[in-house]
């Protein structure tokens, strides 16, 4: 009886150092994609800015600077600037140039502020930012959480939904499928920049964070915790 309790407890070890060498493998395989990733969006980034007229191969992660004006605008709940609760301003861009319009989250406001923000419609405006494809935000469809001030407020940042809000006011509008981040990048991966005294640019790039490795390393490292287990366990018989 003895014996077969050894050999169970030596099967479950060598059981155990093949899951975790498997999700070793796994993180390792993501490290590596996530680098392939980064190299991608700083190449892409260190690209001369687009005018939105032009027609490239990959817009994705490209700087972009345009006139336009904005048309209409939602908000996102939940956002905070240094401990500070506020909103997300995304609004509805027409450049001057491109028969698309664009969704823009254009920066952080203060729950504290008024939300009339009329001064940010009809004003034409130099739109400086990085352009980031709809599938690199949650992928849910959701309808406004509430309105505040008449502006309707949306849980999270999920660009399909508000195209869906957006083309309910503006029915024949073409959106493109890019979001522009409105700002430039600090060495961080963030931004956070004052823009004027209402709203701050405000947003991460999905290349900021590489924690697999430490996460692969912590797998390999049960595995062998494992395996000393399994050899322990095998020399006691």
């Amino acid at each position: 009886m003895r014996m077969k309790s050894k050999y169970k407890i030596l099967c479950f070890c060598l059981f155990a150092a093949l899951v975790f060498l498997n999700l070793g493998i796994w993180q390792t395989n993501r490290h590596h994609e996530k680098q392939e990733v980064k190299k991608f969006i700083d190449l892409q980034m260190s690209s001369p800015a687009v005018s939105l007229n032009e027609k490239q191969e990959d817009f994705s992660f490209r700087k972009v600077s345009s006139k336009g004006e904005f048309l209409t605008y939602v908000l996102i709940s939940g956002r905070y600037f240094y401990s500070e609760e506020g909103y997300g301003l995304i609004a509805l861009f027409k450049p001057g140039n491109s028969d698309f319009h664009y969704i823009v989250d254009r920066g952080w406001i203060s729950k504290k502020r008024d939300f009339d923000l009329s001064y940010l419609l009809n004003t034409e405006i130099n739109n400086d930012g990085i352009l980031v494809p709809f599938d690199e935000f949650t992928e849910k469809e959701s309808k406004p959480l509430k309105e505040e001030g008449g502006v309707a407020v949306f849980s999270y940042m999920d660009p399909s939904s508000i195209e869906l809000h957006f083309k309910k006011e503006f029915p024949d509008v073409k959106i493109s499928d890019f979001v522009i981040l409105h700002g430039s990048q600090n060495k961080k991966g963030q931004l956070i920049e004052q823009i004027d005294d209402r709203v701050i640019s405000w947003w991460v790039l999905p290349q900021g964070s590489l924690p697999h490795l430490g996460y692969a390393i912590t797998w390999f490292g049960l595995m062998l915790t494992s395996i000393f287990f399994s050899v322990v366990s095998y020399k006691k018989q």
